[in-house]
């Protein structure tokens, strides 16, 4: 083969080579254009797009509960057969006010073991200050100090345990053993009807104001955050709530949320099951819903630009009555968007599309 020869058959592979980049190289989308003198006499109207912050979901169940770890648990310190409530399931109740009475044999073993404790926490008090002076001056030995410290200890935490309970007994009845209890905060109680407590069980919680909350199940498919929830039937100034947090942790096809402490105006009782209406923060604009046109498989808007339309592709986010919330790449607050004879410039771009 000649020089010649091999010169062609190189440039050859080369004009290939060339060829195969140019047709793999993705082509620009030119802007969809379309003259408004095209649509000639057609009625031709314009609304500008209103750029909005929030935007509502679907409404759904929520429950008036209290916030994990926010209320104070009134706890057995040992087993009690007889409660007697002097209240109402979720009343509220004051500091200091006498919310339930503990009757039967059990009220005297426990003021016996409490009066038992307190003994024996003050003599190992008493023997723990004075050899702790004796330690100080090397007059006994660290195996025995450490002993001392250990009991000393022991007595002190199964006293305060019991100190603890005996600071809300406002009234004891040693003839027909009974022991009256305060309220320890000022709230609402709650309770069992169970009858019988067990040791280290609940007696009754009290749950301040602060600590009510709205919690429910929130679909998944929601991706943008939740703000805020506004509860039905009640107007936005009476009851709407912040939202403080959003599990990560799905359950089946839901995540757990939990509002902020319902303001005093939502006047909603523990337990109360209501539907709230929750608002999603987004960068989203609200236009007519006869605005939106679908082209290619895809949602678009006409937005004027100058003497001309151009289309716009949008995402659709929510429907609120007439009107559709969308997303989009572009800036679209307050362009004007056509809202009418959409259809007729849809089929004009169809009559292109198809030259």
């Amino acid at each position: 083969m000649n020089n010649t020869n091999k010169i062609r058959i190189a440039s050859l592979i080369a004009l290939l080579f060339s060829s195969w980049i140019y047709a793999e190289t993705p082509s620009i989308e030119k802007p969809i254009m379309l003259a408004i003198e095209d649509l000639g006499q057609l009625d031709i109207n314009f609304q500008k797009a209103k750029k909005v912050t929030h935007y509502p979901g679907e409404y759904l169940p929520a429950e008036v509960s209290s916030i994990p770890g926010k209320s104070h648990p009134l706890l057995a310190p040992m087993d009690i057969q007889q409660v007697d409530f002097l209240f109402a399931q979720g009343k509220h109740v004051t500091t200091g006010e006498a919310v339930l009475v503990i009757r039967g044999p059990a009220v005297h073993h426990l003021v016996n073991e409490f009066e038992g404790k307190k003994a024996d926490y003050l003599l190992r008090k008493k023997r723990y200050k004075n050899n702790k002076t004796l330690l100080n001056k090397q007059a006994i030995n660290e195996s025995l100090w450490i002993d001392i410290s250990r009991e000393y200890y022991q007595a002190k935490l199964e006293y305060e345990h019991l100190r603890h309970f005996f600071t809300l007994v406002i009234h004891k009845d040693e003839t027909a053993p009974s022991l009256t209890l305060a309220a320890p905060i000022n709230g609402i109680i709650s309770y069992s009807n169970k009858g019988t407590f067990q040791s280290g069980g609940t007696l009754a919680e009290f749950m301040s104001s602060s600590s009510l909350a709205l919690n429910l199940a929130l679909p998944i498919r929601y991706t943008d955050p939740l703000s805020y929830l506004q509860v039905e039937n009640l107007s936005p100034e009476h009851c709407q709530v912040e939202i403080n947090r959003v599990g990560n942790v799905a359950q089946n096809v839901f995540l757990e949320a939990w509002s902020k402490p319902l303001p005093s105006n939502c006047a909603l009782k523990l337990g109360q099951a209501v539907r709230v209406k929750p608002f999603f923060s987004a960068s989203a604009f609200r236009i007519p819903q006869q605005a939106v046109f679908e082209w290619q498989d895809k949602n678009h808007i006409w937005i004027k630009s100058n003497h001309s339309l151009q289309a716009i592709p949008v995402q659709l986010i929510s429907s609120e009555k007439k009107h559709y919330l969308i997303s989009a790449t572009t800036e679209l607050s307050e362009r004007e968007v056509l809202t009418s004879s959409v259809s007729a410039a849809q089929g004009i771009l169809l009559g292109l599309g198809a030259e």
